[in-house]
């Protein structure tokens, strides 16, 4: 997802929080390229506590969602596969 703007994460963040499981390894996704935005000139990336409120996920789940992304999305791991795994 590199190469999209602040604004457009967010809206995909939005968007993926509010479908089912299945999306869950997209929006862990989504969550942490949103997070490793360069901080803009004018104003901040969003805080764990703003995407808690847009995701109307725990803190603790957000985390979690971030946490499994670093840490699995460089492995060569299929992505059904990585979802049964973290998620199943």
């Amino acid at each position: 997802m590199s190469g999209r703007s602040s604004a457009a994460l967010l809206k995909r963040v939005e968007e993926l929080a509010t479908r089912d499981n299945d999306s869950t390894i997209e929006l862990a996704e989504a969550l942490s390229d949103l997070r490793a935005l360069p901080k803009p000139p004018v104003g901040d990336r969003p805080t764990l506590t703003e995407l808690v409120g847009r995701t109307k996920q725990s803190k603790r789940a957000v985390c979690y969602l971030l946490k499994v992304w670093r840490t699995f999305s460089d492995l060569d791991i299929p992505r059904e596969r990585l979802e049964r795994a973290a998620f199943g």
